[in-house]
C-alpha cells in the first residue's frame, strides 16, 4: 500500500470517524490512525484509557465497521447499561411526580369551575327575584 492510501485512511479516522464516534460516545476524546510494519491499527482515546482495534488490510469503509462493532456493538458494556437503567428509572419517576401533580391540578380546577358556576346560578336566581317595593 502506498503512503498516500495510509494518509487517505489516517485523515478519515482522526477527522471525520473521530467526529461521528464522539458525537455517539462523547467520552471518546479521539482516534488515532497507527501503521505499523505489519499491522493498522485504530486507537479509541478516553480520558483514563484507549481501546486498540486491529484494521488491517480494511478500507475505510470497513475500518468504520470495525471500529463502529468494537466500540458500541458489545451489549456488554454494564456501566453504559446501569447509567441507562438509572435514566430511565429517573424518567419514570419524573412522569409518576408529573402525573400526580397534574390530578391536583384538575381536582383544583374542578373544585373552582363548580364554585363559579354555584356563584353564577346564584347571582342568575337573585337577578330574577322580584323586587319588593
Amino acid at each position: 500500500m502506498t503512503e498516500s492510501e495510509y494518509e487517505t485512511k489516517r485523515k478519515f479516522v482522526e477527522e471525520q470517524l473521530a467526529v461521528l464516534v464522539n458525537s455517539i460516545d462523547p467520552r471518546i476524546l479521539a482516534l488515532k490512525y497507527k501503521k505499523t510494519d505489519a499491522f493498522e491499527w485504530v486507537i479509541a482515546h478516553y480520558p483514563s484509557d484507549a481501546v486498540q482495534i486491529n484494521v488491517t488490510g480494511d478500507s475505510t469503509l470497513y475500518i468504520a465497521i470495525d471500529v463502529m462493532t468494537e466500540l458500541f456493538g458489545h451489549d456488554s458494556d454494564e456501566a453504559k447499561q446501569q447509567e441507562l437503567r438509572q435514566r430511565m428509572n429517573h424518567i419514570e419517576s419524573a412522569c409518576e411526580q408529573l402525573t400526580e401533580t397534574a390530578m391536583k391540578l384538575i381536582g383544583e380546577i374542578a373544585d373552582t369551575t363548580t364554585a363559579i358556576l354555584q356563584s353564577t346560578a346564584q347571582n342568575d336566581a337573585e337577578e330574577d327575584k322580584p323586587d319588593e317595593a
